[in-house]
């Protein structure tokens, strides 16, 4: 019942700080910067997970639970590889500070996506 009635802003908020750290961390020039972007990521991913995999799971009958949580960390596990992929062959054209970037750029198109797809979720979730 940690976030009862709020996953949405919960979520929402996550994407918004995640864009934002990538952002700021791809044009950061000091340590105190870097890690302080560092840290802001870590508490981004570690809201946002948790709240996306609920989702999922809220999306699924009792007896297909099992199988929600086994296609979200599936997809998780493809995502941040593919994303790791994507950022070294980008890094390996300009550098790291533009891949950052890039997922900066590609974490904020998700903020509207997500937000046209609550309706979606809304309509479909079960509990």
């Amino acid at each position: 019942m940690l976030i009862k009635g709020y996953i949405h802003a919960v979520s929402l908020f996550s994407q918004c700080l995640l864009t934002a750290a990538l952002v700021v961390f791809s044009l950061a020039h000091n340590i105190v910067a870097f890690c302080g972007m560092a840290l802001l990521c870590g508490i981004a991913f570690g809201s946002m997970v948790p709240v996306f995999q609920t989702l999922f799971v809220n999306m699924a009958h009792h007896n297909q639970r099992g199988t929600a949580n086994s296609t979200y960390l599936t997809s998780f596990d493809v995502g941040i590889g593919t994303g790791m992929l994507l950022g070294g062959f980008i890094a390996s054209f300009s550098n790291l500070a533009t891949a950052c970037l890039v997922g900066g750029c590609l974490s904020l198109i998700a903020i509207p996506y997500y937000y046209i797809s609550q309706k979606v979720y809304e309509k479909g979730k079960v509990v």
